[in-house]
């Protein structure tokens, strides 16, 4: 522990940001219950894991939605593979989504290492945290959204586009490549909003004009374009699965949300979202360089960080603005774009952070990391303490284990009407005990009601709670 105490201020900075990580996301690591579109992807990539569907065609349920279209199927396929590895544990969706952030954490790193100034290199943990304080960006981690797979594609095609710059011939050619597999990788994960790093060059061009003018930036530009297609092409072309599950994902997702069929809300909503999310990193920036401005002797908009941190923006705005686009918009759609945001802002405070730690006594420096070492001690206590818990829909999946006591797994069962929309209840069956929920109102032995509801005709009651009523067909 002393040494661990008697550390550079920078270091001190790492160790704060890996604490904060681990509070936001090791207490939840191994509790039960997710937000009902985590649940049902983790459903499907268990399903897939267990041979029901294939990659191509996956299935959410045996009796309904036996074709999922809704989202491209690299997300439950990637998952799918953890299920195969660890098993059927509840805790799979959150371990999956924990390698993710780990993943997106290390890709923010590396950005920041190849983008940073010398003297500001070392900072790399400073991203970090504001990427991982925002709340969106942290709950999405832990209810397991697609977003948190798409967005580590993106920033990776990001990544290989930025090394790009820097590299010529055969090189140059072979990170636009990479850049877009990344890009179709990201596609196959969420869609069309993984492909916003096709802006990127133009966004370089726009704030460093001089050394990359505008003929340099359309050449790279469809270049870009060029070997993004190549892959998508190559794909859809050999393989007919692949552009049928694109096809129903057009059909079924896209088209209707374009045509205002989903989710509905005003086009300006998204940025409502931002400015929300973004609140914490914004407000810690602006005390930083307004509490250490004095000590900086140029004029601000001479620094050179403000020109990348203006890059930056844009980048995060190509990711975020056009989801503006559709009249479907939910707030977690702009977690790929936050780690552009938290690179930007990173830059705008890094030169006043570096004055802090520079100065940072050496008795504070001991005090910060004492902190985050007690902290980094709490997130894995409470991992340990709150493991098999509840963190949402405790009744719920209580109910749904007591019904597959009554009813034998593998088994369909009629649902009453009055739960055709309990998207949670369906996904819980199904993700723990592979039970169908059946709609269609074909006669089957077992019918679930919510309670107080008129007993079905030809069917007697055999459990009962506050929520639900589970009927058998009355044996003559």
């Amino acid at each position: 522990m002393p040494n661990l105490l008697k550390q550079h201020p920078g270091a001190s900075l790492r160790w704060f940001t890996a604490a904060v990580f681990c509070i936001l996301l090791l207490p939840m690591l191994f509790q039960q219950g997710l937000f009902m579109d985590g649940l049902m992807y983790g459903t499907i990539a268990h399903n897939l894991a267990n041979g029901i569907g294939t990659f191509w065609n996956p299935s959410f349920s045996t009796s309904f939605m036996t074709s999922f279209h809704e989202h491209p199927p690299l997300v439950f396929g990637l998952h799918s593979l953890l299920f195969r590895l660890m098993g059927d544990g509840f805790y799979i969706e959150r371990i999956y989504s924990l390698l993710c952030a780990l993943v997106t954490a290390w890709l923010i790193v590396k950005l920041w290492r190849k983008a940073a100034p010398l003297e500001l290199r070392e900072l790399y943990a400073l991203p970090v945290l504001f990427w991982i304080i925002v709340p969106k960006c942290f709950w999405s981690f832990q209810n397991n959204m697609l977003e948190n797979t798409m967005g580590a594609f993106a920033l990776a095609s990001v990544l290989m586009i930025w090394n790009s710059l820097d590299a010529s011939g055969l090189r140059r050619h072979l990170y636009m490549l990479l850049a877009g597999v990344m890009m179709l990788l990201g596609f196959l994960s969420k869609g069309f909003p993984a492909l916003f790093p096709l802006a990127l060059y133009v966004c370089y061009g726009i704030v460093f004009r001089q050394k990359f003018p505008l003929g340099r930036m359309m050449g790279h530009s469809m270049l870009l374009l060029v070997y993004t297609l190549l892959p998508a092409v190559l794909l859809f072309g050999l393989v007919p699965a692949a552009r049928d599950n694109i096809s129903g994902y057009l059909v079924q997702q896209v088209v209707g949300s374009l045509a205002g069929e989903k989710v509905v809300v005003e086009r300006w909503y998204i940025l409502t979202v931002l400015a929300q999310e973004l609140l914490g990193m914004m407000l810690i920036t602006a005390v930083l360089r307004w509490v250490v401005g004095r000590r900086w002797r140029t004029r601000p908009e001479k620094k050179p960080t403000d020109r990348t941190a203006r890059f930056w923006l844009l980048v995060a705005a190509s990711a975020s603005l056009p989801i503006m686009v559709s009249p479907k918009q939910l707030s977690f759609y702009m977690v790929p774009s936050v780690p552009f945001f938290a690179m930007a802002f990173a830059f705008l405070a890094a030169p006043v952070v570096k004055v802090l730690l520079d100065g940072m006594s050496a008795r504070a420096t001991k005090i910060w990391t004492g902190f985050s070492l007690a902290l980094l001690a709490t997130s894995l206590t409470l991992c340990i303490i709150q493991a098999g818990t509840f963190a949402r829909s405790e009744s719920m999946i209580r109910d749904v284990d007591a019904i597959a006591e009554v009813v034998k797994p593998r088994a369909t069962v009629i649902l009453a009407k009055s739960l055709h929309e309990e998207w949670s209840l369906m996904s819980y069956f199904q993700r723990r005990h592979y039970i169908s929920l059946n709609m269609s109102g074909e006669s089957l032995p077992y019918m679930l009601t919510r309670s107080g509801e008129m007993a079905p005709d030809g069917y007697e009651r055999v459990w009962l709670s506050d929520q639900f009523e589970l009927w058998e067909e009355a044996r003559l």
